[in-house]
């Protein structure tokens, strides 16, 4: 609100934008070329909003909100059945504190709503394990009906429902037909909304992909920027763990980590700075998104000395995870595997998987399995991990020692079974835990009101151009505004010819009369109509003041 920002589109949310008021002002649902997912749910959900508004921009920033906030409690009070108060507010922070996650908080993107609604269907699956007949069944049904929603939302979010019934009748063996029965029910209702959504006119087809170098590079930095923010918890768990564990094991994961990422640890020790580690596309180094979003660039955002910082603890996070990893699997092998094997192992198996930590981890293998395999052939995004920072903050938290959260007959809450973390010396990891927490939260901070600050001065410019007499949809003041005044079926990823821009290719409807640019620009068709040294702040209230140039065209038929 301070920025200016709220009411404005962000990152891909224009298109989103115009396919929930089309169906507002129109009736009809059709999508626009830009988006590739089920989306319908965001769409239906926001109409409310959008009847109360009367179609204003308020509707679109408060949907998403109302469900940020349902998504936060949620997470709180899954993992308080396993977690103490305090543990189970630092889980739940690792998620706000994803560096993007707070920038989206007010975005009409899809990300945040899947994250929060998978919250839920987890929150309402593991009070069904509290639970035994039929109010069991009411707690499941509501959580299915929530996870239905959420893949409604986006596809992905399917991993929540699956992992609750799952869950369930790993908790209930003698009644596991009725699970059966409500899985082939769910499946058939969202293979039915996946459909209609597929079918709708304008859904964008996706051309094919590819596994490629690009894409196999882009899972190790998924995987490091995942580790980057669960460094925090990856401290605590490592001291609370490592007596339980031999130490070969973890060093085996360890040197298994080390050498997935050899070439950043042999940068860092010849240069003493890391090759670029983390994923991108909100953590950038100049902020959200990059410099992809604005002729002209934008200005750096963290220095490179803060830059390093973040990759090196990347990069040792996720040798750390890998150390762990090797320790957990280690332990398994040798313990776990062989009290695992015959038909009381199956049983206590099955006890676990049926607790709420056992829905947290199944949730957690079902989603990282199905985002990591299609990330060999899809370019992947930060955003596409919000997903599982709280259920492996949880998981990571837990005592090793605590004892399982089991049913309990009388259908209460199994607060008499929530364990208690094992005590842990006072000093050094929880210092260096709160250290990287901050870390994070002030890294999330400055990408949050940089993006604000950055995006309203850019959008207020297009403004300037409008006012002055330009049509709105022959102005380039960054993607947002392009992608949300343009009008037709958008082509994505289509190639431009020489001298055209990529929105002349993207909108047929396009035409540049008027070009908003970061910095001064010498080309023979522009004459510069406004410059304003002070656009903007970097940090919105604090920081040096940025430039921001309004460009005209000239050209026949552009005033």
């Amino acid at each position: 609100m301070v920025a200016g920002s709220i009411l404005i589109p962000h990152n891909d949310d224009p298109s989103m934008r115009r396919v929930a008021l089309g169906l507002f002002d129109t009736g009809r649902l059709a999508l626009n070329g830009w988006t590739s997912m089920t989306l319908v749910g965001q769409i239906a959900f926001v109409q409310p909003f959008l009847w109360v508004t009367g179609g204003g921009p308020w509707a679109f920033a408060a949907a998403t909100m109302s469900l940020a906030v349902v998504g936060i409690v949620s997470s709180y009070l899954v993992v308080r059945r396993i977690l103490p108060w305090s543990r189970a507010t630092v889980a739940v922070l690792g998620a706000l504190l994803f560096p993007g996650f707070l920038l989206n908080t007010t975005t009409f993107m899809t990300d945040v709503p899947a994250w929060a609604m998978s919250m839920t269907c987890l929150g309402l699956g593991a009070a069904a394990l509290d639970r035994v007949g039929r109010d069991r069944w009411r707690w499941l049904i509501g959580s299915l009906a929530v996870g239905w929603f959420a893949f409604s939302i986006r596809e992905f979010a399917i991993a929540a429902p699956l992992a609750v019934l799952v869950a369930c009748a790993a908790s209930d063996p003698g009644y596991r037909r009725p699970y059966l029965l409500a899985g082939v029910f769910f499946l058939t209702a969202s293979a039915a909304t996946y459909l209609f959504a597929v079918h709708l006119p304008g859904q964008h087809e996706a051309p094919p992909q590819l596994i490629t170098a690009l894409t196999i590079r882009g899972l190790f930095r998924a995987f490091a920027t995942l580790a980057l923010v669960l460094s925090p918890a990856l401290v605590l768990a490592a001291w609370a763990w490592w007596r339980r564990w031999r130490l070969p094991d973890a060093v085996v994961g360890g040197a298994v980590g080390l050498l997935i990422f050899r070439e950043a640890a042999l940068a860092l020790v010849r240069t003493g700075s890391s090759s670029r580690l983390l994923l991108g596309n909100l953590l950038e180094p100049t902020g959200n998104l990059g410099v992809g979003t604005l002729t002209g660039g934008r200005p750096m955002l963290y220095p490179s000395l803060v830059w390093t910082a973040l990759n090196t603890v990347a990069l040792l996070s996720a040798i750390g995870l890998c150390a762990i990893a090797g320790g957990a699997a280690g332990g398994y092998l040798r313990g776990g595997w062989r009290e695992s094997r015959g038909r009381r192992g199956l049983e206590r198996l099955a006890l676990r998987v049926g607790s709420t930590r056992g829905l947290l981890a199944v949730f957690a293998a079902i989603y990282a399995g199905g985002i990591f395999s299609w990330g060999f052939a899809v370019i992947m995004f930060d955003r596409y991990l919000w997903l599982l920072s709280v259920p492996l903050y949880a998981l990571l938290l837990a005592s090793p020692g605590d004892p399982i959260d089991t049913p309990r007959a009388d259908g209460a809450p199994s607060g008499a079974n929530r364990p208690r973390l094992a005590s842990i010396s006072r000093g050094v990891p929880i210092g260096l835990a709160a250290v990287l927490l901050t870390g994070l939260g002030a890294t999330s901070l400055v990408l949050l009101v940089n993006g604000d600050a950055f995006e309203a001065a850019r959008w207020r410019m297009g403004d300037i151009a409008v006012a002055r007499g330009t049509p709105a949809g022959t102005v380039d003041a960054g993607l947002e505004w392009v992608a949300f005044h343009a009008t037709g079926v958008a082509t994505p990823y289509a190639l431009a010819p020489p001298g055209w821009s990529r929105y002349d290719a993207w909108w047929p409807s396009f035409r540049l009369c008027a070009l908003v640019s970061a910095s001064l620009l010498d080309r023979a068709d522009l004459h510069l109509i406004r410059a304003d040294p002070a656009a903007y702040r970097l940090l919105e209230l604090v920081g040096p003041a940025k430039p921001l140039y309004l460009y005209g065209v000239t050209e026949a038929g552009c005033p």
